[in-house]
């Protein structure tokens, strides 16, 4: 990574596939190691260490339940990245009313990580 321009390459950091790897790596050891290389985040909720992904119930990120919050926290002092994207996987069969109901529970048990 040091050898890659970071206005052209950057990580794509996932806490959720970090969490899942055969290593049980630490989400926030692993952010902090590579933030200066980060370019994007992506937030997903799990309840478990398992692959595939549980079901989209499990991967809404809940205030009260979140796996990351201290993933959620060290995302924040990572001056490059202004975003973080919310990923969902499970909902091709849901009403358009399912697909924003989740969208909803996830800002609202996100709001309180991403609020200054």
């Amino acid at each position: 990574m040091e050898q890659m321009d970071p206005e052209a390459v950057g990580l794509n950091w996932d806490a959720s596939h970090i969490w899942r790897t055969p290593e049980h790596e630490d989400p926030v050891e692993s952010l902090r190691a590579l933030k200066q290389y980060v370019a994007t985040l992506r937030i997903r909720d799990t309840l478990s260490r398992e692959r595939p992904i549980g079901p989209v119930e499990t991967q809404i990120p809940a205030a009260v339940r979140c796996r990351w919050p201290r993933s959620l926290q060290e995302m924040q002092t990572i001056p490059q990245v202004r975003y973080a994207v919310l990923e969902i996987v499970g909902t091709k069969d849901f009403s358009l009313e399912q697909v924003d109901d989740v969208a909803r529970r996830s800002y609202e048990g996100l709001i309180p990580y991403f609020s200054a």
